[in-house]
């Protein structure tokens, strides 16, 4: 006997169709719009400087020896050169903003290429709208290092491995010195020497929404896990056998089940001909394929190999976000041909749709190969989201070498045309508030890692909704992560039920807090104050009215007028009626007076 739908279900599914039916991917150019011809350099991270509540672009010069500041303007989005600029002596290989000093400023960790091959660490402190560019060497390591919050002190902190095999971190602290501890326990000698390049994480990988790490080894993948603040190597994961070439790892809620999942780019051969996507399945120990298409009818195309002169801008990366909304998170890559008849890298948007009831996956990736305004731009190295004009819509940005072998930076606006929502949440490092040394209340600037955003709702047929993610939990190697997490919730959503948000743990109290009933498209900023104290912590809601509600109150205005329109006739109609009786009764003839 077939299950008959209810009305309401019905009208749930025939919009929904009608909705995809209608969502078309475009991408418009609005790289001149934008930077009026400040687009050139190497795109290197992402942060608020000036605390204006808006992502400025931080950026590496041409020649690799300066690290530059594009501010974003308030009003109109627009990328300004700014004042902020420190050279080096040596090339720069990546930049990393946060506060490692605790004084609710934005500071630069820059990495720089030294002459014997190492990588020297230095600090560039930040201050109102200022900028110490000392290079005062911190440490000498032999790759990139991980910004992670160890001690769960809100003060960011970095992990490296120097030259004798340790495995150290380095604390920062508010009198701008670090404290150099052992990863785990100081009786550990010896250390899995990590792979170059790496892709370690500062992410939850048990679930319970305390951030652990990860380190990509040269043998094996380590997880260390936190308990009570203390970090223990519980496992070792092997890499994906029978790949030659493993890219850089991301961690993502691929199912929209709650968890997060580690995802890599792979190539089963030397040249990447064959290029796939993995998972791997934490419940039975194994990698899984999950996207195996990356040809066309006249091309066959594979992830870019990394340029032996470039190898820190060209690894085989994913980067990820919820391009339309929908609850299920997508990915951009780069691509090369290696077969058929084009010629040069370009990017692809690889759609993360939900897998068939009863079917053996809960997921399907699928490139889409001809999206307009994206499948034209060539030469390309890097592609990162950002959210253009801060309106939840996330957009690209897309660093290509233009023809005179010029490093140029992209900005391609998202021209979605299905009107879903969603919630964004931005959590502060919570070292200050109404008492930061900028005199601002809210210190927007400080690019915290480590924090857990979770949600929880239902969706308008009933059925229950759920997403994590977390905030910055990587930094090496153009990770170009945003320093927000961003969840779509697809077409006509209730309130979010429940958000939670969870900081690293440094004992056995708990640092958890949830908020009930927020509203759809908002703009969540999380200000952890005291971070020891969650029942005090304060959220700032910003709200973004969606199409669909301008829409929808256009409409009930309409109703309304209509509706007065019609009260306004049928009461001129009763008028001109009592009128006519009026006169009727005055020309009736009156038999009393007879």
């Amino acid at each position: 006997m077939s299950k008959m739908l209810s009305p309401i279900n019905l009208i749930l599914k025939v919009t929904t169709f009608t909705f995809l039916l209608i969502s078309v991917y475009c991408f418009e150019d609005v790289t001149n719009k934008l930077f009026h011809g400040n687009n050139n350099g190497i795109l290197a991270a992402f942060g608020d400087f000036d605390t204006n509540t808006k992502l400025d672009l931080f950026v590496i010069t041409q020649d690799f020896k300066a690290i530059e500041v594009l501010n974003t303007t308030l009003e109109d989005s627009y990328f300004n050169q700014s004042s902020i600029r420190c050279e080096t002596n040596d090339s720069i290989t990546s930049a990393v903003p946060g506060d490692y000093n605790g004084d609710a400023m934005m500071d630069i960790l820059v990495t720089t290429k030294g002459k014997n091959g190492n990588t020297n660490a230095m600090i560039f402190w930040g201050g109102i709208e200022k900028i110490d560019c000392d290079q005062t060497i911190i440490a000498t390591l032999v790759d990139q290092p991980l910004v992670l919050d160890y001690n769960s002190d809100m003060i960011a902190d970095f992990l490296g491995q120097e030259e004798n095999g340790i495995t150290y971190i380095w604390l920062g602290e508010i009198n701008k010195n670090f404290t150099k501890v052992k990863l785990g326990s100081e009786s550990i000698t010896s250390y899995q020497p990590l792979k170059i390049p790496h892709s370690s994480a500062f992410i939850d990988l048990n679930g319970d929404l305390v951030s652990d790490i990860m380190l990509t080894g040269k043998e094996t993948i380590e997880i260390w896990i936190n308990v009570n603040g203390k970090y223990n190597n519980s496992k070792n994961i092997s890499y994906p056998p029978d790949m030659k070439h493993v890219g850089q790892f991301l961690f993502v809620d691929i199912n929209a089940k709650g968890n997060v999942s580690l995802v890599a780019p792979a190539c089963k051969d030397s040249e990447c001909l064959h290029s796939v996507i993995l998972k791997y399945d934490l419940e039975h120990d194994r990698w899984e394929v999950i996207c195996d298409a990356f040809s066309t009818a006249n091309t066959t195309y594979g992830f870019q190999l990394p340029d032996p002169k470039l190898p820190e801008v060209s690894q085989i990366s994913l980067k990820s976000s919820d391009i339309d909304m929908d609850g299920y998170p997508d990915f951009v890559a780069v691509v090369e041909p290696k077969k058929g008849d084009h010629k040069q890298s370009r990017v692809v948007l690889i759609k993360n749709e939900p897998g068939c009831s009863g079917c053996n996956t809960t997921t399907t990736l699928l490139p889409l190969w001809d999206v307009p305004g994206l499948s034209d731009i060539t030469n390309v190295q890097l592609a990162a989201f950002y959210d253009i004009y801060d309106d939840g819509v996330i957009d690209l940005l897309v660093l290509r070498r233009d023809t005179a072998n010029k490093w140029e930076i992209r900005a391609l606006q998202n021209i979605i045309q299905d009107d879903a929502c969603f919630i964004k949440v931005l959590v502060l490092t919570g070292r200050c508030y109404n008492n930061c040394p900028n005199s601002k209340s809210v210190s927007y600037g400080t690019n915290q890692p480590g924090p857990m955003i979770r949600y929880e709702t239902y969706k308008p047929n009933g059925e229950f909704e759920t997403g994590v993610a977390g905030q910055l939990y990587q930094s090496a190697y153009f990770s170009l992560q945003l320093p927000y997490c961003l969840f779509g919730l697809g077409q006509m959503p209730n309130f979010v039920e429940k958000l939670t948000i969870s900081l690293p743990m440094n004992s056995s109290i708990s640092r958890e807090r949830a908020w009930t009933q927020i509203i759809p498209n908002s703009q969540l900023v999380v200000i952890p104050y005291p971070s020891t104290n969650p029942s005090r912590w304060i959220n700032k809601l910003f709200v973004t009215p969606s199409h669909l509600v301008i829409m929808t109150g256009i409409a009930l205005l309409g109703t309304c007028g209509i509706i007065a329109l019609l009260i306004a006739l049928l009461h001129l109609k009763e008028k001109s009626e009592d009128r006519r009786e009026k006169l009727q009764e005055a020309h009736r003839f009156n038999f009393d007076a007879m």
